[in-house]
């Protein structure tokens, strides 16, 4: 099981990483978690619907 403190260093790790990228590459991961955010806000709208 995954606690709350492992996902936290996880989390803390990977912006660690994302930080080092170069300004460009940097932006292309954000779009990309932009749009994570995005299906996953639709997919629990949809949940909601049924």
């Amino acid at each position: 099981m995954i606690t709350l403190e492992m996902a936290i260093a996880s989390l803390a790790a990977g912006i660690a990483k994302i930080k080092q990228l170069p300004l460009e590459q940097r932006n292309e991961v954000i779009k990309f978690i932009e749009f994570l955010e995005f299906k996953a806000g639709n997919i629990r709208h949809d949940i909601i619907q049924k």
